[in-house]
C-alpha cells in the first residue's frame, strides 16, 4: 500500500497540484491532503484509485526503492 508520502513525492515528479491529482482522482481534495498528512483514509479504495491515477500518468511505485517516473 503507497503512502501519503509517495503520493505527494509522485505528485511533484508529475509537477500536479493536490487539486489535479484530487480532479484526475475523481477524489476530494480534502482526503487527498489528509492522507499526504498522514491521517488515515477511511476506503482502501480511494487509495487504489490514487495509486492506479499516478501509474496510469507514468509513475512506477517500487516497494523499498524510491518512485521513479516511467517515460510514456
Amino acid at each position: 500500500m503507497i503512502t501519503g508520502e509517495q503520493v505527494k513525492a509522485a505528485r511533484n515528479l508529475l509537477g500536479w497540484s493536490q487539486m489535479k491529482l484530487a480532479l484526475e482522482a475523481d477524489i476530494s481534495q480534502k482526503t487527498l491532503a489528509n492522507f499526504e498528512n498522514g491521517q488515515r483514509v477511511k476506503s482502501d479504495r480511494k487509495i487504489l484509485v490514487i495509486h492506479n491515477t499516478l501509474e496510469r500518468a507514468g509513475v512506477e511505485f517500487r516497494e523499498g526503492e524510491p518512485l521513479r517516473f516511467k517515460a510514456k
